[in-house]
């Protein structure tokens, strides 16, 4: 965690997520046992705040809020996959307990 507080924000809002389960800092490994083929990964994990009501998920903004949403995933996948070290990048919906997740509110 890094002790960094979020501004107050108005709209959708993207940052480092201090939980990532990927880090630039990871260590190395690798497992090739006849069985099991494995290797580490690092890298970066953000996380998109679709609105500061932390209560909404997508299906209860605007059109013009799912498109801004849209536009800032577009906007990280491009920017994300002009980095080296990035073989891949996911965007997701978590939407909070219904997926397992411990925190509540939506998030991608």
């Amino acid at each position: 965690m890094n002790a960094e507080l979020n501004p107050i924000y108005e709209d959708v809002f993207m940052f480092t997520n201090d939980f990532s389960a990927l880090q630039n800092d990871s260590k190395s490994f690798q497992v090739n046992n006849g069985l099991m083929l494995a290797q580490s990964e690092t890298d970066i994990c953000k996380v998109i705040c679709l609105s500061p009501d932390d209560s909404k998920s997508l299906a209860d903004t605007s059109v013009n809020a799912i498109e801004k949403v849209v536009f800032a995933w577009q906007k990280e996948y491009s920017e994300l996959s002009k980095i080296k070290t990035i073989n891949y990048v996911q965007i997701f919906k978590n939407k909070g307990a219904v997926m397992g997740c411990s925190n509540p509110h939506p998030h991608g």
